[in-house]
């Protein structure tokens, strides 16, 4: 692969900056509860907006003959990926909102709007055939490794549930500076 000098002259680059400099502004002088009550309102929009843009897509993928094109799979894919998104994104809101019960978010139904999000990531990907006849070896290798990896990681995970309670001590001190964090201590029942 060749390496390209002009990486900051692309208007992408700059956006997409942009737009982290803006969210990274926006979340400092903004306390953290309505801040993120705003992202995930705007998470709800985004991935509504997204299902009705793709809806009469995902629909023909079902009504239509015979397997869907590649085209249409994108189509499926982030219709589906955008309901999961979109259902967590309010369940999400809505925790938050009725004082975060653990309860809300330790159950099947949350997982599941998390599994739409991975069926539609998986979707996609055979849509793009990511391991079709066209697909170099090294690559098939490369990406076939890295997916097993990541199934391995998931399974110990899964299977071991480290204690990562140090972690998170760790990283608390960097997460802890929100502006109204005290809400979350007193919603959490710690002292």
């Amino acid at each position: 692969m060749r390496s390209d000098n002009r990486f900051f002259t692309r208007p992408l680059v700059w956006l997409a900056l942009l737009l982290l400099c803006l969210y990274a502004g926006l979340s400092r002088f903004t306390p953290a509860s309505q801040f993120t009550d705003v992202v995930q309102i705007a998470q709800i929009t985004v991935s509504a907006w997204a299902m009705v843009t793709v809806g009469g897509v995902a629909l023909r993928c079902f009504t239509g003959r015979g397997w869907p094109h590649p085209d249409d799979l994108v189509g499926l894919g982030i219709f589906v990926t955008s309901l999961g998104i979109n259902w967590n994104g309010a369940w999400g809101l809505f925790y938050r909102l009725a004082g975060e019960a653990p309860w809300l978010i330790n159950n099947d139904i949350y997982g599941a709007w998390r599994a739409l999000v991975i069926i539609g990531i998986i979707i996609k990907l055979i849509a793009i055939g990511i391991f079709g006849g066209s697909v170099p070896r090294s690559y098939k290798l490369r990406h076939g490794a890295l997916w097993m990896l990541a199934f391995a990681l998931v399974i110990y995970l899964a299977l071991a549930r480290p204690d990562l309670r140090p972690l998170a001590e760790w990283l608390r001190p960097y997460l802890e500076t929100a502006h109204d964090f005290p809400r979350y201590v007193q919603n959490a029942g710690v002292d």
